[in-house]
């Protein structure tokens, strides 16, 4: 699917103090909205990244494959 967003997945940042420079993954649906913040989870069903607003803990039916 083709959603037309360009995504960064993670950003080079410099490390406070030691000016070491670090990726950062980036929240999806901020950055469809223009927004950016830093990803505190990923979707074990799909790999989206996802920020504490858009965090949600769910229940998922795990089924094996055939």
């Amino acid at each position: 699917m083709n959603t037309g967003i360009t995504s960064k997945v993670a950003t080079n940042h410099p490390e406070p103090g030691t000016g070491r420079v670090v990726k950062k993954m980036t929240c999806y649906i901020c950055e469809k909205e223009g927004e950016e913040s830093d990803a505190v989870a990923v979707c074990v069903a799909c790999g989206m990244r996802t920020c504490m607003k858009h965090t949600i803990q769910k229940k998922v039916d795990i089924g094996e494959g055939q």
